[in-house]
């Protein structure tokens, strides 16, 4: 099925390919910060190409995804991800996760999935462990934790209240993953046909425009729109996706069914 929502090959537009570069160069050079962007923007996949270049000889990377999570939990997870078991004490987790850092002699990195949803506390947790890290290290600096924090539009404003200050003071480079020009949508469609062997993509030109406008180039709701347009096709027996097709395929998802109404 084409545009399933797990692809082998994720497509990259030269802005991806880009901001994932600067991504990189910025957690070498030791600098934590923030990559933000829409929901199904391609976030999450970015996250994972940066994780797969950054050596393992070098860096000791932890990737957290799950967020909900307490001041304490955020110590529990992280010392789980490393293969430690938790202390009852939190100032004894963050302990025994300061002494792996050293012992193992990596610099420790640390990629926050779906940041925003993170409380205030365990912000403060994990600020408190970069700036204890960084004294741990003694003279090697630069193997104090480094932290990306990767999430939507509301990370940055809740960065900025006035109780996330410290931590906001810590945080050198901001990037931001767009969503995809109508140009890029074209290449985006041809990529995805391609991915399951169709060389010429069954969908008349005038579409691309409208699936860019409908989807505000978001690649996930581009997926699930063409999934219900495709599903329309082979029921009606048509052999080509049309405006027409896509309009009658558009209130069958949720997502567009919100924009559709709160433009309206």
């Amino acid at each position: 099925m084409p545009f399933a929502a797990i692809t082998r090959s994720p497509y990259q537009s030269g802005q991806q390919t880009q901001l994932q570069e600067d991504w990189l160069r910025w957690i070498e050079l030791g600098a934590s910060g923030v990559m933000a962007g829409d929901h199904g923007v391609g976030k999450t996949v970015m996250l994972q190409k940066v994780r797969e270049s950054l050596s393992p000889k070098l860096y000791s990377v932890i990737v957290l995804t799950h967020t909900s999570l307490s001041a304490g939990d955020v110590l529990c997870a992280l010392s789980q991800i490393l293969g430690s078991e938790p202390s009852a004490r939190r100032s004894r987790t963050a302990r025994l996760l300061l002494e792996t850092w050293q012992r193992e002699g990596r610099r420790p990195v640390l990629l926050v999935d779906e940041a925003q949803n993170l409380n205030a506390a365990a912000l403060e947790e994990i600020r408190l462990l970069m700036c204890a890290s960084g004294q741990l290290c003694g003279s090697h600096p630069r193997e104090s934790l480094t932290l990306s924090l990767c999430g939507d539009g509301e990370l940055l404003p809740k960065l900025k209240l006035g109780i996330n200050a410290p931590l906001l003071s810590r945080l050198g480079y901001h990037l931001h993953l767009e969503n995809l020009s109508e140009t890029e949508v074209e290449a985006y469609l041809q990529a995805r046909f391609k991915e399951v062997g169709i060389q010429t993509p069954p969908i008349e030109p005038e579409t691309v425009t409208l699936l860019h406008k409908a989807c505000n180039g978001n690649p996930r709701k581009i997926n699930q729109l063409l999934q219900q347009t495709i599903l329309l096709l082979l029921e009606e027996g048509q052999k080509r996706i049309d405006s027409a097709l896509i309009q009658k395929a558009l209130p069958k998802v949720p997502s567009l069914q919100m924009r559709r109404s709160t433009s309206d």
